[in-house]
């Protein structure tokens, strides 16, 4: 081989190498598409719940979205969600890497409405656009975690939770118990003790919200701090998931 090609090629490879790994050096991170504004406020306040979809093998990238009609749901049509859809968020990289080729890696839809085995999400965000899918056939294709806000629920493993990201002020009134009653006090995402926080348990209409933290031995203690309003009293929703792998 000429001893050019010969360096040329090493060189490339290196480049590709560096490339590849100063992608992956950063990790992935959640990824928001649309800004929070009169756009997106309309939607959180349709919004009882957040489903988040990830694809079980590469081509399996599809939903197929149903319309209701007397009561009885009808296949539409078939979309690609990677070039159809538009979520409010995902978990994945700045850059988009090989890994998210072909496939769907976390992407996270508002949930407006759920009758037994089906529900309706908002599937493009920036158009308001929505339509019915069965969970049938997205369990076929996708690891799904769909949380409803309007049931109560309590959680094994906390779901990580921005509390502050649908706020202008970044503040949260955090009660005491689950009633707008109930005693509370302001936290605020400057205060590092108000971050991170995870929810485990939602309860007539509020989050119980938790942290965790190192005990002495090396270990994680899920600490209670209270309960914070899923929904404004205008019924916009205040809370969104994120970094959860759907399961």
């Amino acid at each position: 081989m000429n001893r050019h090609i010969f360096t040329y090629c090493i060189f490339s490879g290196l480049m590709i190498s560096m490339s590849v790994n100063m992608l992956f050096a950063e990790g992935p991170e959640e990824r928001y598409y649309i800004e929070f504004g009169d756009s997106l406020k309309v939607i959180l306040k349709q919004t009882k719940g957040i489903l988040t979809v990830t694809s079980k093998a590469e081509g399996c990238d599809s939903f197929t979205l149903y319309e209701k009609t007397n009561a009885k749901f009808k296949e539409i049509k078939k979309i690609d969600v990677n070039d159809e859809a538009v979520p409010v968020s995902n978990m994945g990289y700045s850059t988009p890497s090989p890994l998210e080729k072909d496939r769907v890696q976390s992407y996270r839809f508002p949930v407006i409405n759920k009758e037994t085995r089906f529900i309706q999400i908002i599937y493009d965000a920036t158009k308001n656009l929505s339509a019915w899918l069965s969970l049938d056939d997205i369990e076929k294709i996708y690891r799904i975690t769909l949380v409803m806000f309007t049931e109560n629920r309590v959680d094994k493993i906390p779901l990580s939770a921005d509390i502050y990201r649908f706020t202008n002020s970044g503040k949260r009134k955090m009660y005491k118990n689950p009633n707008a009653n109930s005693s509370y006090e302001i936290i605020s995402k400057d205060n590092p003790q108000y971050t991170g926080l995870r929810i485990i348990e939602i309860k007539n209409g509020f989050a119980h919200i938790v942290r965790f933290r190192r005990s002495n031995t090396d270990s994680d203690i899920i600490e209670p701090m209270g309960w914070v309003r899923i929904w404004d009293d205008k019924g916009m929703l205040l809370i969104w998931l994120f970094e959860i792998e759907s399961g």
